[in-house]
């Protein structure tokens, strides 16, 4: 039976194994991302490399090549970075539900051509702040013409992908209250990319919030520049922590929750991943078939809120699908 196996299917079979070979080695390459900037992108497909290494592994059970046997170490290495995605640090049931804090982080993609599914996407959702990236002037003015029941708090439309708006509701649920008008800062400051901080007062707190996008990983050059820009959002984060405020970051990462750059990010800036306990929710590229996609529009926090809820929006004509979370504080 094996050899009836192997010899019907050999040439696909061959190529599944040379293929899961090279899964193999990218698992390795991915942990060494701080030598050369092509590693540190492997890092990022470890959803991927679990497919490949679980379909070879099966296929093994019939065709029965006992090397591939040894493909069980990098699936079980990229396994022990995925799987604690599904696992919440706390109970949900022991969160308090009252007085939530909803957020809506949106990157609408400045060659979006479908713009009226995020205009009709953005107005479906009742939510306390929504976050906008990639507002072009023209995408601009559609959102003030087509989105009556919010209105632009700050906003910087730019024709590149660094756009950017917060918005509230136009008559607000009472969850939350501004304190001060929101602010443009950059990080680092030599950074051209506006990103917006907001104070609020929610359930008797002052909390920090922070629409945070990263530089997108192209070469050696970029790839420093994003690692420099956590570097400065996680001393941000220690800086607004140690003043005594809570604080939410959100938005585009432009990385992964698994990579060895975002979990030196989280402990750095003291922070908590919100997909904690709630799966992979992939939001990039929203084209693709979700076995391919990945996670890169993220929620994290300091240790003083929980995850009550949170889901990935629906397709808006976007390469980004929009992220939505439910937020409580942790008594």
């Amino acid at each position: 039976m094996v050899n009836f196996w192997f010899s019907a299917f050999k040439p696909v079979i061959l190529t599944i194994e040379i293929l899961a070979v090279a899964v193999g080695l990218a698992t390795v390459f991915g942990f060494l991302g701080k030598l050369w900037w092509g590693f540190e992108l492997l890092d990022h497909l470890r959803l991927q490399y679990v497919w490949v290494l679980v379909l070879v592994l099966v296929m093994n059970a019939f065709v029965r090549h006992r090397w591939v046997w040894v493909l069980g170490i990098p699936l079980g290495l990229n396994l022990a970075l995925i799987l604690p995605l599904f696992w919440h640090p706390i109970s949900i049931k022991n969160l308090p539900t009252e007085n939530t804090l909803r957020i809506l982080h949106v990157n609408l993609d400045r060659d979006n051509s479908q713009f009226h599914r995020a205009i009709d996407y953005i107005r479906s959702q009742d939510v306390d702040i929504v976050f906008l990236q990639e507002v072009t002037p023209t995408g601009f003015d559609r959102l003030k013409s087509d989105l009556s029941q919010y209105r632009v708090i700050l906003s910087r439309p730019q024709t590149n992908s660094q756009g950017v708006a917060m918005l509230v509701p136009a008559t607000p649920s009472g969850a939350i209250e501004l304190l001060n008008p929101p602010e443009i800062i950059h990080l680092p400051d030599r950074s051209e990319r506006p990103l917006i901080t907001a104070t609020i007062r929610w359930q008797g707190r002052e909390v920090k919030v922070l629409s945070l996008h990263t530089t997108r990983p192209r070469n050696a050059g970029t790839s420093q520049f994003q690692q420099r820009e956590f570097d400065e959002v996680a001393r941000w984060s220690r800086q607004q922590q140690d003043n005594g405020y809570p604080v939410i970051i959100l938005g585009d990462f432009n990385n992964t929750p698994w990579s060895g750059r975002s979990r030196q990010f989280l402990r750095s800036g003291n922070l908590i991943d919100s997909q904690r306990g709630f799966g992979l929710q992939p939001t990039w590229m929203a084209g693709l078939p979700f076995p391919l996609q990945i996670s890169i529009d993220r929620c994290v926090y300091s240790r003083q809120i929980g995850t009550v809820n949170r889901k990935i929006g629906s397709a808006i004509g976007s390469d980004h699908l929009p992220l939505w979370v439910e937020l409580t504080q942790i008594p």
